[in-house]
């Protein structure tokens, strides 16, 4: 029998804490450090981008109260701050420094995120479908599992699709799991598997 949306959901949410601690440790012990250490005294300038967003933050203040009082729009809100912003970039003083944060900035977006994936889809090959989540609620991956199966389930009809569509996908895989007669998502039928019920006890 497949399993509905609640046990798929809090089988999810388990499996997620895992891969988020896991991303946790890799990133700060491992990828940030290395990132860092490209740049002579990057503690300083993280440090000085940030007082330049103070700055920014005590500029803006009239500008906030103007939009508190509806005097101004929020468009022209941020096109204030964004003018703001600029004129400390263009100063010599803070540009190098600005580069530097807003790059690590997006570093660990985008490393963050690689390193969840990852993650998850490496759990999934070793374990052959199964996770940690699925066998504390009771659920097992049925169907052709193997590396292809699981990375078109994994990461692309999962987690790539979810972050291309900002969500959408999401949304759209737990209405399909909730209202289909059996319980599948689209990352379900295109990878050839389901999460069924598992009768089997596990020992913890």
């Amino acid at each position: 029998m497949n399993a509905g949306l609640f046990k798929r959901s809090l089988a999810f949410l388990i499996d997620s804490f895992i891969y988020l601690s896991i991303t946790f440790w890799i990133f700060n012990f491992i990828a940030a450090p290395v990132y860092q250490r490209q740049f002579d005294d990057f503690d300083m300038h993280w440090d000085t981008y940030f007082e330049v967003t103070d700055k920014v933050d005590e500029e803006m203040q009239v500008y906030q109260e103007q939009y508190e009082s509806n005097q101004m729009t929020y468009a022209e809100l941020l096109e204030k701050r964004a003018a703001i912003f600029n004129r400390y970039y263009e100063d010599p003083r803070y540009t190098e420094s600005i580069d530097i944060a807003l790059g690590y900035r997006d570093f660990t977006m985008l490393s963050s995120i690689l390193i969840f994936i990852m993650a998850s889809y490496t759990s999934s090959i070793v374990f052959k479908g199964q996770t940690v989540g699925r066998k504390l609620i009771k659920l097992r991956l049925e169907g052709e599992i193997n590396w292809l199966s699981l990375l078109l389930r994994e990461v692309l009809w999962k987690y790539v699709f979810w972050l291309l569509t900002l969500g959408i996908g999401l949304m759209i895989d737990i209405l399909m799991v909730f209202l289909s007669t059996n319980h599948s998502a689209l990352r379900d039928r295109f990878s050839k598997t389901r999460v069924v019920l598992d009768d089997v006890t596990y020992p913890f």
